[in-house]
C-alpha cells in the first residue's frame, strides 16, 4: 500500500536547473494523458488494480520467492506506466522488458525448484555468476513458460520481442522513434525528443505498458492458481484479454 501525501509547493531552489524543469515536463505530460487519454489509462489502472488484488494475498511465507517477484513486477510496471505517461517513448521499453523477465524468471525457479540455491547465491563466486547466466538465459525462461502455458506464452513472446525491437536493445527504432528533423539556415538538422509529444507514441506506450502488465500476471497466474481463483480479479482478467490483446497487436510496433 503507498502512503498518500499532501503535495505542498516545491521547496526553494525548486526550478533553477535544466533536470528541474526536466522534472515539471515530465510531470504535466502526466497529467496531459491522464486528461487527454482516458481510455489508455484505464487499461493501465485496471492491470495496477489486479496487482494490488493478488499482492495483497500474499502475506505469508509460502513460496516467499515468488511473492517478492510479484511485488517487484509491480514496481516495475508502475515505473513504466509513469514512462509512458510521461512521454519517454524508447525508455518505456527497457522496463517493460525487465517486467517480463522477473515474471519469466519467478516462473522458471516455481518450475525449477533446485535452482532457486544457485540462483541466491549469484555473487558468491565467478563459478556461480557463470552457471546463473549459462542456467537462466531468457530462451530457456520462455520456453519453460511455452511447456506450461503455451496460450499465455503466445503473447508474453510477442511482447518481449517488441521490447527488444523498441529499445530493450538499442537499435534502429530506439534511435529513430522520437528522431525528429527540420532546415534551419538551409541546412537539415536533427534532435532526439526527450519527451515526445506525439499522440500516436503516447498511446502505443500506454496500451503496450497495460499489455505487458497483464501478461505478467498472466505467469503469476500459473505459479498462484488458488489465490487468483479466490479474488474478484480472475474476472478482470479475462475482461482485459480482450480489451487489450486485440487481433494484430503483434504487428503494431512495426511501423515506420
Amino acid at each position: 500500500m503507498v502512503k498518500r501525501i499532501d503535495v505542498s509547493a516545491p521547496p526553494p531552489g525548486w526550478g533553477r536547473d535544466d533536470l528541474n524543469f526536466f522534472f515539471d515536463l515530465f510531470r504535466n505530460n502526466i497529467y496531459g494523458s491522464f486528461h487527454n487519454l482516458p481510455q489508455e489509462y484505464h487499461c493501465l489502472r485496471l492491470v495496477d488494480e489486479a496487482y494490488v488484488g493478488i499482492s495483497g494475498t500474499l502475506t505469508d511465507d509460502r513460496d516467499w520467492m515468488q511473492s517478492l517477484f510479484v511485488h517487484k513486477s509491480h514496481s516495475i510496471y508502475r515505473a513504466g506506466a509513469q514512462l509512458a505517461m510521461g512521454g519517454q517513448f524508447s525508455e518505456v521499453f527497457v522496463l517493460l522488458r525487465s517486467c517480463l523477465e522477473s515474471s519469466l524468471c519467478a516462473h522458471y525457479l516455481h518450475v525449477n525448484e533446485e535452482l532457486r540455491e544457485l540462483w541466491m547465491g549469484r555473487h558468491e563466486s565467478e563459478e556461480n555468476r557463470k552457471k546463473v547466466r549459462k542456467k537462466f538465459q531468457s530462451g530457456r525462461l520462455k520456453v519453460e513458460l511455452t511447456q506450461a502455458a503455451p496460450e499465455v506464452a503466445v503473447h508474453v513472446n510477442a511482447l518481449y520481442e517488441m521490447c527488444i525491437d523498441l529499445g530493450g536493445h538499442p537499435n534502429e527504432k530506439w534511435l529513430t522513434a522520437t528522431l525528429r528533423e527540420y532546415e534551419q539556415d538551409g541546412a537539415r538538422q536533427f534532435y532526439s525528443q526527450y519527451l515526445t509529444d506525439d499522440p500516436g507514441l503516447m498511446i502505443f506506450a500506454m496500451t503496450s505498458c497495460a499489455r505487458v502488465g497483464l501478461a505478467t500476471l498472466l505467469i503469476y497466474r500459473q505459479i498462484f492458481p488458488e489465490r487468483f481463483q479466490t479474488l474478484a480479479v480472475r474476472d478482470d482478467l479475462a475482461g482485459l484479454e480482450q480489451l487489450v490483446f486485440s487481433e494484430g497487436y503483434e504487428a503494431e510496433w512495426n511501423f515506420s
